[in-house]
């Protein structure tokens, strides 16, 4: 299905930490500083700290000190901008009105996916599915020499044929960095994996304890070897639940728009 951008943003957004945006007032809510006689509330620290330790950072009080440093740097911005007349001009207009529209969408969207919550059952019939609908594939246990010039690369497999070690042979010789350490090592690579074309073929056909001639990419020449083959398992319910549980939200929500629409009168 095709989707609009736009409703693609604003699904994107759903599962995003929410934009800080000051916070309506409660009786209970302390004023923890006042900007020429605006009030900046203790509830605005707080909105802005959940969303900043959702993100991964610490709860501390500095953090607070800082936030609240921060949102009386903004209303001073936004205080200046007022004076100087800014939120008359047409384009700011559009802009205000945009991020209010964005605003509304998003909460609604937040409020539709917490009142129609996926249930468990429906998550593992869409799990089945996934199953179902996983094509077979092989998992190749894997390890390759990376030499950017072809003869050197053939040098490397005479070596090999003459008994010398693959992974010692890598470990001194491949120009692939971030294998080399390991002995040439690429672990588990399951046969449709997203990996340049050739190297890709080229593994496929070898058999257990097989080495390949020299494989050109844009890389250079790979001499691969297969340490092992086993036939790939898809990946768990549990690796892939939460996956799933966003896709199957960002499906009802585009079930939801069509509906609206069906009951619209769009011209």
């Amino acid at each position: 299905m095709k989707r609009h951008p736009f409703l693609a943003a604003c699904l994107a957004a759903l599962f995003a930490t929410a934009a800080t945006v000051p916070t309506l007032a409660r009786a209970d809510d302390d004023v923890v500083a006042k900007v020429n006689g605006t009030a900046i509330r203790q509830s605005q620290i707080e909105t802005a700290a959940r969303n900043l330790i959702a993100q991964g950072q610490q709860d501390t009080p500095d953090l607070r000190t800082r936030l609240k440093d921060e949102l009386i740097a903004r209303e001073l911005i936004l205080q200046q901008a007022a004076a100087e007349g800014l939120d008359r001009r047409d384009e700011v207009r559009e802009q205000i009105q945009l991020a209010r529209s964005n605003i509304l969408i998003n909460s609604y969207l937040q409020v539709w996916a917490r009142e129609h919550p996926i249930s468990e059952d429906d998550l593992k019939a869409e799990y089945d599915k996934f199953r179902a609908n996983q094509p077979p594939a092989d998992e190749f246990l894997a390890r390759h020499i990376l030499i950017k010039d072809e003869k050197a690369a053939k040098a490397v497999l005479a070596k090999l044929k003459k008994g010398e070690k693959f992974d010692k042979l890598a470990t001194a010789l491949s120009e692939d960095t971030g294998t080399k350490a390991k002995g040439g090592e690429l672990g588990w690579v399951r046969s449709d994996a997203n990996l340049v074309q050739p190297f890709m073929e080229a593994m496929k056909k070898l058999k257990k304890g097989e080495t390949s001639e020299p494989v050109k990419t844009d890389f250079g020449f790979h001499v691969i070897r297969v340490d092992d083959v086993r036939k790939a398992e898809p990946p768990s319910f549990e690796q892939v639940r939460a996956e799933l549980n966003q896709f199957m939200q960002r499906r009802g929500i585009e079930q939801m728009v069509r509906d609206l629409r069906a009951k619209a009168t769009v011209e």
